[in-house]
């Protein structure tokens, strides 16, 4: 789901696929080079800066964990900007379309 800067209104939609599992995919503030990752369990997302959000992603990892039953974790990427209305820049998207590939082959290889 592309859901921007207000993730709270997919949880119907994610809660309909009654996963086991959620990525959550997102930029935050890392003090690092622009498209740099960082996996970011759930005690250590209230940790680190996400700019754009209505509810913090803490609530949100909380809801997932405990109403749907899923284990989640966060995908952290440095972003180039944090401009509100900005778009992706192109450290961004070449990091997403990389993790794509990865996704992909671990879940095609993994199950």
């Amino acid at each position: 789901f592309n859901c921007e800067t207000v993730p709270e209104n997919f949880t119907y939609a994610v809660r309909s696929f009654n996963p086991t599992h959620i990525i959550l995919v997102d930029s935050a503030l890392l003090n690092q080079k622009p498209g740099t990752v960082k996996l970011v369990s759930p005690e250590k997302i209230g940790g680190i800066t996400v700019s754009t959000h209505t509810l913090p992603l803490t609530f949100l990892v909380k809801y997932f964990e405990e109403f749907i039953g899923a284990k989640t974790v966060l995908v952290a990427i440095q972003p180039k900007n944090v401009d509100f209305g900005f778009g992706l820049t192109f450290e961004v998207e070449k990091t997403l379309r990389n993790l794509v590939k990865v996704l992909v082959n671990i879940f095609r290889n993994y199950g």
